[in-house]
């Protein structure tokens, strides 16, 4: 059975800055319609500039605690090309993800990647 569904894709800073995003977030998790919370080049929570990571960070954790407050356990996917070892590590710790994660891996071989 196909369910029809909703995407929104937006930066976290955009979602930080603009009310009218903000409140359709939070709708959509009062209404327990956000089934996966999807974070896009991850790594920039721990390599970016440290300005730059306060505020994705700050712009995600909000996210998160609106979603918490629906009550409903949510997964985070957060996916990046480019990290691995101890700022994996960090990376799971600033998202306030815990030991039970899973971390699946590919390769890389893509030609659109040059």
């Amino acid at each position: 059975i196909m369910k029809e569904g909703i995407i929104m894709y937006v930066s976290p800073m955009k979602l930080e800055s603009n009310a009218q995003w903000q409140q359709m977030f939070v709708k959509l998790a009062q209404n327990d319609l956000i089934s996966l919370f999807c974070i896009d080049e991850a790594h920039a929570i721990v390599m970016q500039a440290r300005d730059f990571r306060k505020e994705f960070i700050r712009a995600i954790s909000n996210m998160r605690r609106i979603i918490d407050i629906s009550g409903k356990r949510v997964p985070v996917l957060a996916m990046t090309a480019t990290l691995r070892g101890k700022h994996l590590d960090e990376m799971t710790s600033k998202l306030g993800i815990t030991d039970d994660y899973k971390l699946m891996t590919g390769p890389m071989n893509r030609r659109s990647i040059a």
